[in-house]
């Protein structure tokens, strides 16, 4: 009997665990909008010379990809220092408060 209070307590505590810092799923999140953006300005302007070799599909990646690593990985610094400051607290909003955190 204390052997599964002991094992729910230790499992309960670890899920009670603040999330941690991604950066492999954050990274992936951005190329997968990078390549979406980069499609969308295709197709938006696909009509142009400029997308005639394969430099410019680099190029426009490139710029996109740029883009998106400095938006996801600001969202997430932003997170970071949240859970800093709000440390247990975060543990303790429910429902729509929760919510509106994330």
């Amino acid at each position: 009997m204390n052997d599964n209070l002991a094992s729910s307590t230790a499992s309960s505590s670890a899920a009670a665990e603040l999330p941690r810092w991604r950066p492999l799923r954050t990274l992936r999140f951005a190329i997968f909008f990078a390549l979406g953006f980069t499609l969308l300005n295709f197709a938006l302007t696909s009509t142009s010379a400029s997308w005639s070799g394969h430099a410019a599909w680099a190029r426009a990646l490139g710029v996109s990809l740029v883009f998106a690593l400095l938006i996801s990985f600001t969202i997430d610094l932003l997170f970071v220092a949240s859970r800093h400051l709000l440390g247990r607290r975060l543990l303790a909003l429910s429902g729509w408060r929760r919510n509106l955190y994330y």
